[in-house]
């Protein structure tokens, strides 16, 4: 049975054993494609994962939101993945073999700069629309179900508010480029 975020958040904080298991099985994927979006190596993906999810541990009780529990998770992600991304550069840079593998990556400032612009339009439409695409595409296995009550929406509207929220965010990512065009 699919258990929301918020029962197994609460689950783990009341220290039940299986709960922890459960929330590592919601969201080791998702930690861990972040990580691998930074073309780290699997082992590196591995470590980011863990550390991740042991941060998680220890601070799940300043988790205010337990609905967003896997923005929580992805920005963490983030962080850990750009770290570990720097620190690998650095000891590249010692070894001075390689050279050219700390060079800027132009396509990889691109996808960061298209991701930050995504969520800067995310974040200007606000919420229900914010709030449901989060959900939507953060999560690694999406239960409408679990995402209409937490949002407080029938199961029914989410696919026609979904197409509308995608629109407008569209809309706004278009006058993101727009303006960085200028």
């Amino acid at each position: 049975m699919a258990r929301s975020a918020e029962d197994i958040i609460d689950r783990c904080l009341r220290g039940e054993a299986r709960a922890w298991d459960d929330f590592v099985d919601r969201y080791q994927r998702l930690v861990w494609s972040v990580a691998r979006s930074y073309r780290l190596p699997a082992e590196d993906c591995d470590d980011v994962t863990q550390a991740v999810l042991v941060a998680a541990l220890r601070h799940l009780a300043d988790l205010r939101d337990p609905a967003k529990a896997a923005s929580w998770l992805i920005t963490s992600a983030h962080r850990e993945s750009w770290r570990v991304a720097r620190n690998r550069r650095r000891t590249v840079d010692l070894v001075g073999d390689f050279a050219s593998v700390s060079e800027p990556d132009d396509r990889r400032a691109t996808d960061l700069e298209a991701m930050h612009s995504m969520r800067a339009a995310l974040d200007e439409l606000g919420d229900p629309c914010r709030a449901l695409l989060v959900a939507l595409f953060s999560e690694v296995d999406p239960h409408y179900p679990d995402i209409a009550k937490r949002l407080g929406m029938p199961v029914g509207s989410i696919g026609p508010t979904r197409g509308r929220c995608i629109e407008k965010l569209r809309a706004r990512m278009g006058a993101h480029f727009e303006a960085k065009s200028e």
